[in-house]
């Protein structure tokens, strides 16, 4: 409860806070587990130290009382003053060692069995003085009375002495069974702790759920709802962690995404409505373009078939004058019957209807005899046409011819006077490679493809030397793609452009 109402915390500080929790606990359970075996350890070694003390003393005692009983039957048979000096010299050790075993026996029952050592030992000593003075007297009597008293106090000695021993091995089963105890405690402490842990664990998961994987999967939820177009969904960004700013910022743009959509709708259907009309007003266009043309090309006809009488007229009459202008007009005819039959091109290819007569045809005959045919109407261009051996190959004769007129006048147009228009073909395994190269004043890269388009024209300063009105080169990409193949050019600005054209071999006719 206390995680769950900090205040103003970030999501930082709420996964750190019981992380931090939990290794503080099993630090101090870690430092409880060292300082208890660190303790238990000093005790038991400080009793170890203790017990092998007592038992050192306890062995120098046994030994001195042996050494005792060796100087007194020693000093029975030779009555040397200096082994009654040993004799006082080994009883003050003992009491020596008695004293400073008192500072190690900690219990009272050690202390006890002390006490009872040391009356032991004045009752055997109170004998024993017996027994030196009966020696002394030459008493046999005495001695064999006085010594049977002494042997029995001397067994009461070792008797306190073997209570003493059993003392400290007690002392030393009872230090085995507190680090045992101690032992079995840090086994106990560590089960606790980790069982302890494992439910700070499972805590900290279900806490770490609850705060992050939860709000994670619903904001998951809503931008995946989001991407699919609900906008009106929302999320509830009361947290002032980081996931709640996150939140609030995709309830933010989900609300501008739906202004910005609900815009983009009525713009897309303003700009469905206006291509709309603009497809019908191209429709429009395009039906008034096949009507004008079709209307037009019956008078302009006549008008040709006239201009030809009038011609053959003024021949006749010797009326230079008339003659010149009627040439020129039936030039100007002429122009305007190929605008027209071009329109009327771009109207079949606008509604489908541009059919093809397919027959086998001589491709290189139909090049030559196009370049003758233009070479013949101009005069300060030179015209040059060249190539393998061709197959004879399916194709429509005239449309064909008319892309290889409308690609030669071009290139004638657009090269300077006294230029060269090279015309060259190719026999490649599957089709025909023809590409016509001229000198001219070039084509800039961003145009090369737009060019085929309908009505297109590169706008600079030489449009006005070179009019047209785009139909030609989209009219000729139309008649190739219909063949079956490609049409393409390769041009820099100022360098000439070679165009290239492909008819496959394989059509059916």
């Amino acid at each position: 409860m206390f995680i769950k109402h900090l205040p103003e915390r970030g999501l930082n500080l709420k996964i750190l806070f019981p992380i931090i929790l939990i290794q503080g606990f099993l630090i101090l359970m870690l430092i409880y587990l060292l300082f208890y075996l660190s303790l238990a350890r000093d005790i038991i070694n400080t009793n170890n130290e203790r017990i092998m003390r007592v038992n050192l003393l306890t062995s120098k005692v046994y030994e001195l009382e042996k050494q005792i009983e060796v100087d007194l039957l020693s000093y029975r048979f030779n009555k040397n003053i200096s082994t009654l000096e040993l004799i006082e010299q080994h009883t003050t050790d003992i009491y020596l060692a008695l004293d400073e075993m008192d500072s190690y026996l900690q219990s009272e029952s050690g202390r006890e069995i002390r006490l009872n050592f040391i009356t032991s030992k004045e009752r055997a000593l109170d004998t024993r003085n017996d027994l030196i003075d009966a020696i002394n007297s030459n008493s046999d009597v005495e001695i064999n009375r006085n010594y049977q008293k002494w042997l029995l106090k001397s067994q009461n000695i070792n008797a306190t002495l073997q209570d003493l021993t059993n003392y400290n091995l007690n002392t030393l089963r009872r230090s085995s069974d507190v680090y045992e105890r101690a032992i079995s405690n840090v086994y106990n402490v560590a089960l606790l702790t980790m069982i302890s842990t494992l439910v700070l664990v499972v805590i900290l998961f279900f806490y770490l759920r609850n705060i992050i994987t939860i709000p994670i999967k619903r904001i998951t939820d809503v931008a995946s709802r989001i991407s699919e177009g609900h906008f009106g969904d929302k999320l509830d960004a009361a947290s002032s962690d980081e996931l709640g700013v996150l939140a609030k910022n995709l309830n933010k743009m989900a609300l501008n995404l739906q202004v910005n959509y609900h815009r983009l709708e009525r713009e897309v259907r303003q700009k469905e409505d206006a291509l709309l009309k603009g497809r019908e007003l191209e429709r429009r266009k395009d039906d008034f373009i096949s009507m004008a043309s079709h209307e037009l090309k019956t008078p302009v006809t006549s008008i040709k078939v006239f201009t030809q009488i009038l011609e053959r007229s003024s021949k006749e009459k010797g009326d230079i004058m008339a003659l010149k202008y009627l040439v020129r007009m039936g030039d100007q005819i002429d122009r305007l019957t190929n605008i027209i039959n071009e329109l009327l091109d771009v109207s079949r290819i606008q509604t489908g209807r541009l059919e093809l007569n397919l027959e086998p045809t001589s491709l290189r005959n139909l090049i030559e005899e196009t370049c003758e045919n233009i070479q013949a109407t101009v005069v300060d261009h030179k015209i040059k046409c060249y190539g393998d051996e061709l197959d004879i190959i399916n194709i429509d004769k005239y449309r064909t011819g008319q892309v290889l007129v409308n690609l030669l006048t071009n290139a004638v147009k657009y090269s300077p006077s006294g230029g060269e228009v090279e015309m060259e073909y190719k026999n490649r395994p599957d089709d025909v490679l023809v590409s016509v190269r001229d000198q001219g004043i070039g084509i800039p890269e961003e145009y090369h493809d737009r060019i085929f388009e309908r009505f297109y024209r590169v706008y600079d300063k030489n449009e006005k030397t070179f009019p047209g009105l785009g139909m030609g080169l989209y009219i000729s990409s139309e008649i190739i793609k219909k063949h079956g193949g490609r049409i393409w050019v390769e041009s820099k600005e100022g360098e000439g452009s070679t165009f290239y054209f492909t008819l496959p071999k394989n059509n059916v006719g």
